[in-house]
């Protein structure tokens, strides 16, 4: 069994955050700290962080309108690195008197927008980051036919009868030396590179996409930032929504 309350106070938070380091010595398991209105909960619970050491803290709850998924993705992340893995994330819709009558933001959907974050933050952290790459379309069975491909460059041959098929679902890796062909088979299958015999074709709905090993090639223009890459990927996103893509991968402002 563990035990835990609620951090409750009027008027000055510090005054009550100050006494769980006396609840902390006399047994308590974890402190939650809410955020309806007034001080918000990361800046109380990172006050705690310091001042104690082992009890847990957690936001009781942070809402999922105010902040976007990047931006709880880094309050999370910044709150496991100065609690030494303390923090707890709690998350939720809270209710339209606080979203809508505190923050003005209309109080919609709220089992999809929990959903929507809660895909984001579990798996992602400074010490394991993780994003997700969306499927567009689900492709048809048969994803990728390779048959008797070959490829020499002068008098190394790198590729030779090189065949399979990708099917729906399936996970793949090309592993082994330098030199054995790897890049130029996937320089092949994008139409990169042509090969000297043999043949390939992707499946109905398939839509490949690759990630060079030298991915120089990937920015036409090196002096370019990040975030205007990024932009020019996706013109008519928002500002906000190119931030929060860089935070899912955790990215700071500083860094684009």
């Amino acid at each position: 069994m563990k035990l835990s309350m609620p951090l409750v106070y009027a008027g000055n938070p510090r005054e009550t955050a100050d006494q769980v380091v006396g609840l902390e010595k006399a047994g308590l398991d974890l402190i939650w700290v809410a955020e309806p209105y007034g001080f918000d909960a990361p800046t109380l619970m990172g006050y705690l962080a310091a001042k104690t050491e082992t009890v847990q803290i957690g936001a009781g709850i942070l809402n999922v309108y105010s902040r976007t998924p990047g931006a709880l993705l880094q309050t999370a992340a910044g709150l496991d690195n100065v609690s030494g893995g303390r923090a707890v994330l709690g998350l939720g819709a809270s209710g339209p008197q606080v979203i809508e009558g505190f923050h003005g933001l209309p109080y919609d959907r709220p089992l999809t927008r929990n959903r929507e974050v809660i895909e984001v933050l579990p798996e992602s952290s400074r010490r394991h980051p993780d994003f997700k790459l969306a499927v567009r379309r689900p492709s048809g069975r048969e994803v990728l036919t390779v048959e008797g491909l070959w490829k020499a460059y002068g008098d190394n041959s790198v590729l030779e009868e090189v065949g399979f098929t990708v099917e729906r679902g399936d996970r793949l890796a090309i592993i082994g030396p330098n030199g054995i062909g790897k890049s130029t088979l996937l320089k092949i299958l994008m139409g990169e590179v042509t090969a000297d015999a043999g043949s390939f074709e992707w499946g109905y709905e398939a839509d490949p996409g690759y990630f060079p090993q030298d991915h120089r090639g990937c920015f036409p223009d090196p002096s370019q930032s990040l975030m205007g890459y990024l932009w020019d990927s996706k013109p008519d996103a928002s500002i906000g929504f190119v931030y929060g893509k860089l935070a899912e991968v955790l990215f700071t402002r500083e860094d684009t």
